[in-house]
């Protein structure tokens, strides 16, 4: 995957085509990259063109300062996805990218720069149940956080059992945990797209009614999906995750044509 004149966006050369129907915005969760999408562009719908959202600090962008305030990467991220938007286009982010996801429609709403066909929110619960009062986990010292992220299962495995990549590391997740902690909810009218959410019956993050409660967010249809897994279903589930995406995708695409049918026949 390259990017497309911006550090934000990483395109998939291989499938970038003037001729895509739609266009999927990938959101990471805290401490990834962008590089957790780079195989999901095999499985889309040859129509579909994934975009991979690549925040400052990490892959190669490792030497740019971090972001943790989700308005401030949002402004930037409104403005970057702008000369994007002319086609049909969907969003999916997991944990963390899903909070950026949502509040990032909010912005582009805001802005009049367009809206998705749907999201795609992926453990993580909906925001307007957030305590009232920010959590400090991100100001704990180093060592009461590095325990803190364990004990919350809050890291993939494969990094969990890497002592120096764990440690090199650490900053980034304090970064996004800050991102997520401190990041206000603000009533405002709810979105016109779908909402399509995805749960694991054994993520420790989320809660099924926390799930549900994200149809309150939208004045259009809500989905919930079920998964096998923890927290990190979106890797160990990978092919029924994807299988789901799919369907979304390709259901859009359908519904798309059938209204320019429809135009096209009254003309």
């Amino acid at each position: 995957m390259q990017t497309d004149n911006s550090s934000w966006l990483i395109f998939d050369e291989a499938k970038k085509c003037e001729a895509s129907k739609m266009r999927l915005f990938c959101f990471h969760y805290a401490g990834a990259g962008a590089s957790i999408f780079q195989d999901w562009s095999r499985a889309l719908p040859d129509e579909v063109e994934l975009v991979a959202i690549q925040l400052p600090g990490r892959e190669k962008r490792c030497y740019e300062p971090l972001m943790s305030n989700i308005e401030d990467i949002n402004l930037v991220l409104a403005q970057e996805l702008s000369p994007f938007l002319s086609k049909p286009f969907a969003f999916m982010g997991h944990s963390m990218g899903a909070l950026i996801a949502f509040d990032l429609i909010r912005v582009l709403r805001q802005q009049e720069l367009g809206q998705p066909q749907f999201i795609i929110i992926s453990g993580f619960d909906a925001p307007q149940l957030r305590p009232k009062e920010s959590s400090n986990m991100h100001q704990l010292p180093d060592d009461e956080f590095a325990q803190a992220i364990r004990d919350y299962n809050g890291i993939p495995e494969v990094i969990a059992q890497n002592e120096e990549l764990f440690e090199l590391l650490l900053p980034r997740f304090r970064s996004d945990i800050k991102l997520g902690e401190t990041y206000i909810y603000k009533d405002e009218d709810p979105l016109d797209c779908r909402i399509i959410a995805l749960y694991s019956t054994e993520d420790s993050f989320v809660s099924k009614s926390g799930m549900y409660s994200w149809q309150e967010q939208t004045k259009g249809e809500f989905e919930l999906y079920t998964f096998p897994g923890d927290h990190f279903f979106l890797h160990s589930a990978e092919d029924l995750v994807l299988n789901t995406i799919c369907t979304e995708l390709q259901r859009s695409i359908k519904a798309n044509e059938n209204c320019s049918t429809e135009v096209a026949l009254q003309k």
